[in-house]
């Protein structure tokens, strides 16, 4: 495993000594630094890439487990293709 992934995995364990909840389904953190709630799996894909996500992405799921955030089932996707994905899956 690479440096960057383990860093990501650290970070998930650090989660149990941060203010975290819940919103639509997916977990977030409170982030005292910039006084603001992020998004865990956007900050895992961020550190297991060392890149911020690009502007118009979104992070996808593999397994369609939104609590599922370990840096191998994240995918960054154009905001199409992810609609994509999960359209085709309603059909």
């Amino acid at each position: 495993m690479g440096r960057l992934k383990e860093k990501a995995l650290e970070f998930l364990e650090s989660l149990s000594n941060i203010r975290t909840r819940m919103k639509n389904g997916y977990r977030q953190f409170f982030d005292s630094l910039s006084n603001t709630w992020q998004w865990v799996h956007r900050k895992v894909v961020e550190i297991a890439t060392g890149k911020r996500i690009p502007k118009g992405h979104e992070v996808h799921h593999k397994n369609r487990d939104k609590l599922d955030n370990v840096p191998d089932n994240l995918q960054v996707l154009s905001k199409e293709e992810h609609q994509k994905i999960h359209r085709n899956e309603r059909l």
